[in-house]
């Protein structure tokens, strides 16, 4: 899937997911998974309230948010456990929270071979030493599901940011 954003031109960034099932081959997995890309804006209703609206991203300008969800089911008749779902933070987005109840969240800084905590995460300064990273060296975040997914269930994990 790739969705385009406006910055100056437009660029293509693709949605790279990953969804493993430790017990089972990806062909054969008991989980599907749905990704979306949403702006969410207010709307004012006929009774004057204002209403947050999700819509599907046609293009983003700098400085607007995207919401990045995924929404993966357990379509077998047996629950679904050790489910770890990947996500690439495109360089032209700024993280700006990651969530997903009952899930441990990571992070990478090195394109995804290793992931850790915010405060465990290290990179190298422009002056040659080691520093805390912070959000905009992310690169890619995990989410690793805590316990099974029951047979028809369903959950969600995502993040928000920023298009730079």
């Amino acid at each position: 899937m790739k969705i385009a954003f406006l910055k100056s031109r437009m660029l293509c960034f693709g949605l790279g997911l990953l969804l493993v099932a430790a017990h089972s081959a990806w062909a054969q997995s008991p989980v599907s998974l749905k990704s979306t890309v949403e702006t969410e804006r207010m709307v004012k209703q006929a009774d004057g309230q204002m209403l947050a609206k999700r819509s599907p991203v046609k293009s983003a300008v700098p400085g607007e948010e995207v919401i990045y969800t995924n929404t993966f089911s357990n379509i077998s008749t047996k629950p679904a456990g050790d489910l770890v779902l990947t996500n690439p933070i495109a360089k032209d987005l700024r993280l700006k929270k990651a969530w997903g109840e009952g899930a441990t969240i990571t992070y990478s800084v090195d394109a995804g071979k290793t992931y850790a905590a915010p405060e465990q995460l290290k990179v190298t300064g422009k002056d040659g030493q080691p520093r805390a990273a912070n959000v905009d060296d992310y690169t890619h975040v995990r989410w690793v599901m805590q316990g099974s997914l029951a047979a028809g269930a369903s959950a969600a994990v995502g993040f928000n940011a920023v298009v730079r």
